[in-house]
């Protein structure tokens, strides 16, 4: 399996965790390489073969500078950045508006208290090897909190900008949305 040979060994986190999240990546780690790849003798999965995806090494990105797409910046919207799964925040819109928080998910996940009441409470039950994977090798992304009682007035359009060195490079990043009352 050439890609669960090449990816743990390279791997490089891209920021500080708290202790639960590392535990809850060893923990992944350890999970995703006992559960193996889902095949299609996987009941979610019957349907895609993953096999040709994970036939190949990858390695690692980080972010670089990379250009946005300047069609998307002719309407109103907040506006999100990532290059290579981690924020940019620079080139993002961390507005005033006080019914949402835009927030680099790579600090949130410093917090004790929220990778334990928050982190993947989503999956409950339903950690698949992909979910695994992502968890074991997370860099970052992005946190997106719409606050109790509030509404959003105008589009938020997040560019996800991918560069590469090589064809076969991977990132992992998640982006958490957490919708109050």
């Amino acid at each position: 399996m050439a890609y669960t040979d090449t990816i743990f060994n390279t791997e490089k986190s891209t920021f500080q965790a708290c202790e639960s999240l590392k535990n809850l990546q060893s923990e992944a780690k350890t999970s995703f390489l006992s559960e193996g790849i889902p095949t299609i003798k996987n009941e979610e999965w019957k349907f895609t073969s993953l096999a040709k995806v994970f036939k190949h090494d990858y390695a690692l990105i980080s972010a670089t500078s990379l250009e946005l797409d300047d069609k998307l910046a002719s309407f109103d919207q907040y506006q999100i950045v990532t290059q290579n799964g981690v924020l940019d925040i620079k080139r993002t819109d961390i507005t005033a508006d006080s019914s949402i928080e835009i927030a680099d998910l790579a600090d949130k996940l410093k917090d004790e208290d929220f990778v334990k009441n928050n982190f993947n409470k989503s999956f409950e039950n339903d950690l698949d090897a992909t979910v695994n994977l992502n968890t074991a090798l997370l860099q970052g992304g992005v946190y997106i909190k719409v606050k109790k009682g509030k509404s959003i007035e105008k589009p938020i359009v997040i560019q996800q900008l991918l560069a590469a060195k090589s064809e076969n490079t991977v990132t992992y990043s998640r982006i958490f949305v957490d919708i109050e009352e």
